[in-house]
């Protein structure tokens, strides 16, 4: 949402850059899965997800994609694609602009959202 504010605001501006895309890895085991406490439940839901997760690499992927690729929209939702884009071999495998939430549609929340985001940091986004 915060990325698509931000494009329409550079847009509304009149200006080219710069650009804001977001993007999600998908499922991807690292250190913080990996170290975290967890009771019987699940550690079983883990032992059992783990073979599906991605790698660094390819959770990496989507921002590549997103960062580096004409074709990806200013303010587009990157992240994994295909059938079932947690089964691992077609984990981020190709990338592409997939659907965000619907409330990321909504210009009146991202504009909150900007504005909420300035007074928690106490910073002014000027464009």
């Amino acid at each position: 949402m915060f990325a698509r504010e931000l494009n329409e605001r550079v847009k509304a501006a009149g200006l080219k850059q710069p650009y804001a895309y977001s993007v999600h890895p998908g499922y991807v085991v690292g250190q913080l899965q990996a170290q975290a406490r967890r009771g019987f439940a699940e550690q079983v839901m883990f032992n059992a997800m783990k073979p599906t997760a991605g790698t660094y690499e390819t959770g990496a992927r989507p921002a590549l994609y997103a960062s580096t690729s004409s074709a990806a929209t200013p303010g587009g939702f990157f992240g994994p694609t295909g059938w079932m884009p947690m089964v691992k071999h077609m984990k981020g495998k190709h990338p592409a602009e997939v659907k965000a939430n619907k409330l990321a549609d909504d210009p009146e929340l991202r504009k909150k959202l900007w504005e909420q985001s300035e007074k928690l940091t106490k910073a002014a986004f000027k464009i």
